[in-house]
C-alpha cells in the first residue's frame, strides 16, 4: 500500500471504531438509577422502600380489608408509608 492509502485506511478505522462506541453509548441505558418508577414515587412522597414478609406489603386494599384479602407468603419489596398510612399505588394516604 502507498503511504497515503495507509493514512486513509487508519483514519477510516478510527472513525469506524469511534462511531461504534458513540452509537453504543447513545442507545444504551446510561441512567445509573436502577430503582423502579414505583420505588422513586414512594421515596419522593416520603415513604420508605423496604422488604415485607408478604405480597400485601403496605397496600391500602389490605389495610382497609384485612379479612377479605389473602396475601402470598413471599418476601416482597414495597412502599412503607408509616403509622396510620398506606400505599394506594401512587401515594401514601390515610387508612
Amino acid at each position: 500500500m502507498k503511504k497515503g492509502s495507509v493514512s486513509i485506511f487508519i483514519l477510516i478505522a478510527i472513525m469506524l471504531v469511534t462511531s461504534v462506541f458513540l452509537l453504543s453509548y447513545l442507545f444504551s441505558d446510561v441512567s445509573s438509577d436502577v430503582r423502579s418508577a414505583e420505588q422513586r414515587q414512594c421515596e419522593n412522597i416520603g415513604g420508605t422502600w423496604k422488604e415485607f414478609g408478604n405480597t400485601c406489603v403496605d397496600l391500602c386494599e389490605f389495610n382497609r380489608n384485612p379479612n377479605e384479602i389473602v396475601c402470598g407468603q413471599a418476601l416482597t419489596f414495597g412502599c412503607s408509608c408509616g403509622e396510620g398510612m398506606c400505599w394506594d399505588g401512587d401515594d401514601c394516604v390515610g387508612i
